[in-house]
């Protein structure tokens, strides 16, 4: 999980397919936001979705859905989880460039 200082403001920067700047700012979650959620959405590749969920597990409420949207298969009946856990699989690409910098690599 990110850490923010409350004085200092992130903004993820994206390149779109086109090669085009667009900068969006970030509010990072803290614990009681997480508790807080009807739904979480796990944007991680399939091999990292149990990590992320054991990372998270102790601050989403049992009552939240979970929706992993990853590049590949993920069996979830084997996951440590008692929520409703849904799949989004995705059919675009994109390249982490550096931390808050992604470019858009493919079209689905």
């Amino acid at each position: 999980m990110f850490k923010q200082d409350k004085n200092t403001a992130r903004a993820l920067l994206l390149y779109d397919i086109n090669g085009q700047k667009h900068q969006q700012a970030l509010k990072l979650a803290s614990n009681k936001d997480f508790n807080k959620a009807d739904i979480v959405l796990f944007c991680v590749k399939s091999y990292q979705v149990q990590a992320a969920l054991d990372e998270f597990n102790n601050c989403i409420s049992p009552h939240t859905a979970l929706i992993f949207c990853h590049n590949g298969m993920t069996d979830y009946y084997n996951l440590a989880s008692t929520q409703p856990c849904l799949s989004l699989l995705t059919t675009h690409a994109c390249k982490v460039l550096s931390p808050f910098h992604i470019q858009h690599t493919g079209l689905g």
